[in-house]
């Protein structure tokens, strides 16, 4: 019976070393480089100025970035800014808008503050970003020089 007792003691006190062996504090619990942020959102944090729009159905699927028509997306870690100019705002006027991003590997999705979402599909290679956003008028995309 003692020889049972110190068994099932010498048992709890090594299943008790394995568990606590195995707890460890993480050291980046969102999967980021310890910023909060995730590895995918990283990789787009920065401005990136549009240097070339086309949709295939607006003025035959032609560059619509220009002077006069210009776009520049800002990424941080929790956010997505719009800014425009031309035909991407209202006659005359440029314009900013702001919402709360997420992003995977793949695709980006921003919450504008009216609660709307819109999710873009995008691709990465060095400092050019391609992304593709489709609305009522069709796909638009978006080739963009990060700055």
């Amino acid at each position: 019976m003692k020889t049972l007792k110190v068994s099932f003691i010498y048992l709890i006190t090594v299943f008790t070393f394995v568990l606590i062996s195995g707890c460890s504090k993480e050291e980046n619990p969102a999967g980021g480089n310890g910023d909060g942020g995730t590895p995918a959102i990283n990789a787009l944090i920065g401005t990136w100025n549009a240097t070339s729009s086309t949709n295939p159905n607006i003025q035959g699927g032609s560059n619509l970035i220009s002077a006069e028509n210009t776009m520049k997306f800002t990424f941080t870690a929790t956010n997505f800014t719009f800014n425009g100019t031309g035909q991407f705002c209202d006659p005359g006027e440029s314009c900013s808008q702001t919402g709360a991003v997420t992003a995977t590997a793949t695709s980006f999705t921003v919450t504008w503050s009216d609660g709307d979402t819109e999710t873009n599909n995008y691709t990465l290679s060095g400092n050019t970003l391609t992304t593709s956003y489709t609305d009522e008028s069709g796909t638009y995309t978006f080739i963009c020089q990060k700055q």
